[in-house]
């Protein structure tokens, strides 16, 4: 086992986060109606149904699908020197252990970004400046009602002053392959890897 996967098995084991399945109509905080499911805000996402008339070999359609509040954004930050600095990150629909996975330095929501949940701004948000080039990816259109995520890469150099916090390690570009390809990197992990790829193809 490699030193990069004894620590994401550290950090997984220290995950508080426990995911128990409910009914809908039992989910505190939201609101079902005839309309969708949502915050009363209508802040991060709200499940709504549509209706699908394509060229295909089925009739129209309806489906459900979820719709977010704006567009997230992923940052990667990349130091020639150190490699590319990676947050072990919790979310409820992972099925790893302690439903940890790797993600970008900032993987954030536009809802997370404006603190509608009434808390901090994420950590390392100062990352997103007026400077900062994006490229904007579809999330997947299955599921996701014309949802987008912008994704960029920050390079820093050897001097940055940017500490890990406990959650984050910076990865050497090998070890961020091997990450790819034995699967603990989560999907916006992945979008942004291929633009860092397509990028240096180009280059």
């Amino acid at each position: 086992m490699n030193n990069w996967q004894r620590w994401l098995e550290a950090q997984q084991s220290k995950s508080t986060m426990i995911v128990i399945p409910k009914k809908l109509g039992n989910v505190d905080g939201w609101i079902m109606d005839p309309e969708s499911v949502r915050r009363p805000d209508r802040g991060f996402f709200e499940l709504i149904g549509v209706n699908i008339t394509a060229k295909r070999e089925l009739p129209p359609w309806d489906q459900p699908m979820l719709k977010e509040k704006g567009e997230g954004s992923i940052v990667l930050v990349y130091s020639p020197t150190k490699g590319v600095l990676l947050q072990a990150k919790a979310e409820p629909g992972n099925d790893s252990l302690g439903h940890m996975l790797l993600a970008a330095t900032l993987q954030v929501s536009k809802s997370n970004l404006e603190a509608k949940h009434g808390g901090k701004k994420p950590p390392r948000a100062e990352l997103i400046t007026d400077q900062t080039e994006w490229v904007s990816f579809c999330q997947d259109g299955g599921r996701y009602f014309e949802k987008r995520n912008n994704y960029a890469i920050v390079t820093v150099g050897t001097d940055t002053d940017i500490v890990p916090a406990e959650n984050e390690r910076w990865f050497k570009l090998t070890e961020f392959m091997q990450v790819i390809t034995q699967g603990f990197a989560n999907e916006h992990l992945l979008q942004v890897f291929a633009l860092m790829v397509a990028r240096k193809m180009l280059n």
